[in-house]
């Protein structure tokens, strides 16, 4: 991070700046499923926070730091077929 406080190009990732600023992202998933989506995301130690906002349509929050967006992202693609997950928009 530069003395500006902003990320460079040289940064090693992920950024500070983009660790501190948590972004959330709203999903369903099949109702059976939450618990194994949970299970999933708390192996991945401190990639995520999911939470169950509807268990009875299977909307679910979750939130994490901005630098791990890329692999959030990437394990949801992975689990979409599975757990017949649609992301929020």
């Amino acid at each position: 991070m530069s003395s500006t406080g902003r990320c460079s190009a040289n940064s090693t990732p992920p950024c500070r700046s983009d660790m501190e600023r948590l972004v959330s992202q709203r999903a369903y998933v099949d109702t059976a499923q939450i618990h194994f989506l949970k299970f999933i995301v708390e192996a991945y130690d401190n990639l995520a926070i999911m939470s169950t906002l509807d268990r009875a349509t299977g909307q679910v929050e979750l939130r994490y730091p901005a630098g791990v967006a890329e692999e959030v992202n990437a394990l949801l693609d992975s689990l979409t077929e599975r757990l017949s997950l649609k992301r929020q928009a």
